[in-house]
């Protein structure tokens, strides 16, 4: 599935690192990581059953960091074999931006 989550992003002109040394799967870049900064921190979660811990963390995190983080779940059609590269047609990605949680 993180696999899948890399591709889109590249496919879609973002620059994929590895978010490891932030807690998080992945680090988007608009650009080259030479020339800008990481935008944003992108994590898989396998369902969002428990989003509001994921967000309470991961906005804490990218509010020290300066950086909005991205939850997402991939989604696999029913019956799918995951053995074979195909069944990359069959995910799709859910995904939301968390900028930053403030309780009172």
């Amino acid at each position: 599935m993180q696999y899948f989550v890399y591709r889109y992003y590249r496919v879609n002109m973002w620059v994929v690192r590895d978010g490891s040394v932030f807690g998080t799967e992945f680090v988007l870049y608009s650009d080259h990581q030479d020339v800008v900064h990481s935008s944003f921190l992108l994590s898989v979660m396998d369902s969002w059953d428990n989003i509001e811990k994921e967000c309470m963390i991961k906005s804490r995190i990218g509010w020290t960091l300066a950086k909005k983080c991205v939850l997402s779940v991939v989604k696999i059609e029913e019956g799918v074999s995951l053995d074979t590269p195909e069944c990359l047609d069959h995910m799709e990605l859910e995904a939301m931006i968390v900028k930053r949680l403030k309780f009172r």
